[in-house]
């Protein structure tokens, strides 16, 4: 009973080690349209016990295509992962892009692994996506070959008034 204590103590005092070690926040835009290319930040901060290495996974979301990333990410089956390592491993940022294929709700997940656990991404999580406004038309159509003959016709009255 005694070890069984002593097990469970070590594993509370434990708990608080494992979220401390590497916390990462994702950054979304405050507003997107359909058709938009929005970037999503995801900040890494290490912990005063930083970890031998870092796994960071993230899932595209469902109505989302991917773009680009930076630092380059490994793609696969719809998330994105980076690896780092020993002097790799710091405090920094990731980036990534995705063009928005429809309206509703985005949902972004993704989880941080160290060899002590695992841990989710916090952060913005959620991007309500709203439909693609009508291209509205400039000015008056036709007005400017209209101001272009007026303009030529004055010159010509000019002309023959001199």
């Amino acid at each position: 009973m005694r070890a069984l204590w002593l097990a469970l103590v070590l594993l509370i005092l434990s708990i608080p080690a494992v979220s401390a070690q590497i916390t990462v926040t994702r950054d979304l835009p405050d507003s997107a349209k359909v058709g938009d290319e929005i970037t999503v930040t995801l900040a890494l901060t290490i912990g005063s016990e930083k970890p031998a290495g870092a796994i960071i996974e993230e899932s595209i979301p469902d109505g989302a295509s991917y773009i680009s990333s930076s630092p380059e990410a490994t793609v696969s089956e719809g998330k994105l992962k980076w690896a780092f390592y020993g002097e790799q491993l710091k405090d920094m940022t990731l980036q990534y892009t995705v063009k928005v294929e429809k309206a509703g709700k985005l949902e972004f997940s993704g989880t941080v692994k160290t060899l002590l656990g695992n841990e989710n991404i916090g952060g913005d999580s959620e991007l309500e996506v709203s439909e693609k406004s009508a291209e509205q038309p400039k000015g008056t159509p036709g007005f400017e070959a209209f101001v272009a003959v007026a303009v030529i016709g004055s010159i010509a009255l000019l002309r023959r008034k001199h």
